[in-house]
């Protein structure tokens, strides 16, 4: 995957997304059902968590907001 905002998407065998940084080294573990690029604006992504809801997550992986819903 393409670099957003320093971080790049990576996939686990298992199916579980994280992030890596521009050095190759995993930042934030993968933990996710399914994530998004981060937003060069907010610096924020989406994330799709195990229990199939969504949240928001800064680029430390700490949730910022859940989302409502299926919003997706």
């Amino acid at each position: 995957e393409a670099f957003s905002t320093g971080l790049a998407l990576v996939k686990e065998k298992n199916g579980d997304y994280g992030y890596i940084n521009t050095n190759g080294t995993l930042v934030i573990k993968c933990q996710y059902k399914y994530a998004w690029d981060f937003y060069p604006t907010s610096q924020l992504a989406i994330v799709k968590m195990q229990d199939d809801t969504y949240a928001l997550i800064n680029k430390e992986g700490q949730i910022v907001k859940k989302l409502p819903g299926e919003f997706i």
